[in-house]
């Protein structure tokens, strides 16, 4: 297969011009971010597929014992695994991912309201981990209103 990288971004240049009209660049290319954005939505599937908290943490502590791989070949493994996934759940990803995108185009005003009030969980590490008293804590840092529920 002689496939470059840079052959076929149309979907991505979709969510691109649909995420930083949305949310801005402040927020769209803020790396920190994006990368929260992205566990909570792999963990939200993964849930949604059956799978529980104790096998996440599981999955987390096995990831972070190995070494880390480049971030073109984690990628590359995310699309595999994501297309895999879908089709033993029986769903079709690349259309899933279209709707889901009109879904926040056509209501910017309450995509932007969700996203404001989603829990920041990195923004330094004596506010997250320097409370967290076992891991299935952490998703407790925050309450839906961004508060810290132990101030």
């Amino acid at each position: 297969m002689n496939y470059h990288p840079n052959d076929d971004l149309t979907f991505q240049r979709i969510v691109e011009g649909v995420m930083a009209q949305t949310f801005g660049p402040d927020i769209f290319k803020d790396k920190p971010e994006r990368n929260q954005r992205f566990l909570e939505a792999a963990i939200r599937l993964f849930r949604s597929c059956g799978g529980n908290a104790t096998e996440a943490w599981r999955m987390v502590d096995y990831v972070y014992a190995q070494p880390s791989d480049a971030k073109i070949e984690e990628v590359g493994g995310v699309m595999v695994n994501l297309a895999a996934l879908c089709e033993s759940q029986d769903v079709q990803s690349t259309g899933l991912g279209i709707l889901y995108l009109e879904r926040i185009r056509g209501n910017m005003p309450r995509a932007r309201g969700i996203e404001r009030r989603k829990p920041r969980i990195s923004p330094s590490p004596e506010q997250t981990l320097g409370k967290m008293t076992d891991p299935l804590t952490l998703y407790q840092l925050t309450d839906k209103t961004g508060k810290d529920p132990a101030e």
